[in-house]
């Protein structure tokens, strides 16, 4: 197990560096995908930038200056 930790800290050769290097850009990809997932599916919800929620704000306000 300490052999292991200290060739974590070793130097990294063209094989671990070209590993990482695609894992880096795999998540980066998945988070980019993620985030266009999850707008899409904010705008088909009909949620798209708090517009619904600003709307219903405006009926509550308008709701509780009627009574």
């Amino acid at each position: 197990m300490n052999e292991l930790m200290w060739s974590l800290f070793g130097p990294m050769d063209w094989q671990d560096a070209l590993f990482s290097t695609f894992m880096l850009l795999g998540i980066a990809l998945f988070s980019v995908l993620a985030a266009r997932a999850e707008a899409r599916m904010w705008h088909a919800i009909g949620r798209f930038n708090g517009e619904r929620r600003a709307l219903q704000r405006r009926i509550t306000l308008g709701k509780s200056r009627l009574y």
